[in-house]
């Protein structure tokens, strides 16, 4: 299509959404978009893309184009798996309102995400350019910025945004997260745990964690996933599906393990996806259980195992379009391995584990982009630690070919070995590309994005270490959830 033709396209197309949303103006127009991105919302919320997805579509078509709505559609598409969809509707986007901050940080993030690094940071400057208080554009920005000396004029920016914004405000927690791994950057550690201590005490405040809850939880799952439970086998009519699941702990180094998988020509990299859980609650409730935990799904019969293994595989076979196995980073996952022992017997869990010094250290410095409610606080991150490895030892007692434990540190000092262990578990051949992982063309949305587009380095093994005189606490809390740390694994 030729530019004039393009532009003649947009006009035309930006005439219709004019004269659909004719009838409402001014205060019920605002009314109508705002419901619009709170239902939308909700459904983020419950990790429901692809409804998110109808809601933005329905709104724009209905109320005609709006930046707010236009950065939630392609916020439901890139969480679909289907990163250049998004870019493209970012793009159109920003065709339309070039100025707007949020749309050129959300086209920065999916570059960052398809591993485009140079053409993200560039969004992202433009982001600050049109908005210069943006914390969400500064966080992204610092985030792919190399600091190497604590003068550096965006350490003084951000501080003096940090300084303008009242107590509570929500970018507070972003811009510590922020300049606390600047300052990291720039080997200010003194300034750089007193900011990272104000980052997680303002998070700690807009999230809820209750350790005895969640090592209740633990406890009923391990109790109800017994022996007798393993020995029943897999339900009749159980799904061929052989996903594979990495779990464990976030920053345990997951995300590499993903990568390196990812780069075969047999496995089709997901990242974190929530299907698993999701179609276990939708069978539980329709099976009419108010209680979706992992201990009462024990408590369905053999035909909704059935049902929810197949719906997790046809779920994941939608993601892949049925390219090769798929792996699934949704690190919790691993609270559903005894049903999927029953329900998908071909899965395979990859129990990926890191020193916990540094695992915990790693979680406490990092802002995550989605909120997990206990990597802000010592104790919690201890204690979630000892849970996952409990149920997951659990598993691995009663369903051995089930899962793999990897360490991070081996995987760093013997990248052939480990991978080829990691394969032979899977049941797939070596294949040279995978020790060139950082080559790999695809989405990746964690923490650990930017890592991964490079080759293998020692770096954060010891990362604690330069911190070790304000980690007393940390190391306290790991040793009353994991014993003595020399030897904790």
């Amino acid at each position: 299509m030729s530019k004039k033709n393009k532009r003649s396209a947009r006009s035309k197309a930006r005439a219709t959404s004019k004269a659909t949303s004719r009838a409402l103006t001014g205060e019920a127009l605002d009314r109508a978009i705002n419901e619009a991105l709170k239902e939308s919302h909700e459904a983020f919320q419950r990790k429901d893309f692809a409804r998110a997805e109808e809601i933005s579509r329905a709104a724009l078509k209905r109320l005609g184009r709006e930046p707010r709505l236009i950065s939630n559609l392609a916020l439901s598409i890139e969480n679909q798996n289907r990163p250049e969809d998004a870019l493209r509707v970012a793009e159109a986007g920003l065709e339309s309102f070039p100025e707007d901050a949020h749309l050129w940080n959300l086209r920065g993030a999916i570059l960052k995400f398809l591993g485009e690094l140079d053409e993200a940071r560039e969004a992202f400057a433009r982001a600050i350019e049109h908005d210069p208080r943006s914390h969400a554009a500064w966080r992204n920005h610092a985030g792919l910025k190399t600091f190497e000396s604590a003068a550096d004029p965006d350490i003084a920016a951000m501080e003096e945004l940090l300084g303008s914004l009242p107590r509570g405000h929500d970018g507070r927690v972003l811009l510590y997260f922020a300049l606390g791994r600047a300052l990291d950057e720039a080997g200010e550690t003194a300034r750089a745990f007193e900011v990272l201590e104000r980052a997680n005490r303002a998070a700690r405040g807009q999230l809820r964690f209750d350790i005895e809850d969640a090592m209740a939880t633990m406890d009923a799952t391990i109790a109800a996933f017994d022996e007798d439970w393993f020995a029943r086998g897999p339900v009749e009519g159980a799904t061929d599906a052989s996903p594979i699941l990495v779990v464990g702990m976030p920053r345990c180094g997951s995300t590499l393990v993903e990568q390196i998988l990812a780069t075969h020509s047999e496995v089709t990299g997901l990242g974190e996806v929530a299907e698993l859980p999701l179609a276990a609650r939708a069978r539980a409730r329709s099976a009419g259980l108010r209680d979706t935990s992992p201990d009462a799904l024990a408590t369905l019969a053999d035909e909704d195992l059935r049902a929810i293994g197949r719906r997790y595989a046809r779920a994941l076979e939608k993601r892949t379009g049925g390219a090769g196995r798929p792996t699934d980073k949704y690190l919790t996952n691993y609270i559903h391995g005894g049903m999927l022992a029953r329900a998908v017997p071909g899965a395979r869990l990859i129990d990926v584990r890191r020193d916990p010094r540094d695992n915990a250290w790693a979680c406490f410095k990092t802002g995550f982009t989605s909120p997990i409610p206990f990597v802000n606080a010592w104790d919690d991150i201890a204690a979630v630690m000892s849970l996952s490895r409990r149920v997951l030892d659990h598993l691995a007692a009663h369903a051995p070919h089930m899962v793999l434990q990897v360490q991070y540190e081996d995987l760093v000092d013997d990248l052939e070995g480990q991978t080829r262990r990691i394969l032979d578990f899977l049941g797939l051949p070596f294949e040279d590309a995978c020790l060139r992982f950082h080559e790999t063309k695809r989405q990746v949305n964690s923490a650990s994005a930017l890592q991964v587009r490079q080759p293998l380095f020692r770096s954060s093994i010891g990362a604690w270490k330069p911190y070790a005189e304000h980690l007393a606490p940390m190391e306290r809390a790991l040793e009353q959830y994991l014993g003595p740390l020399a030897s904790a694994s």
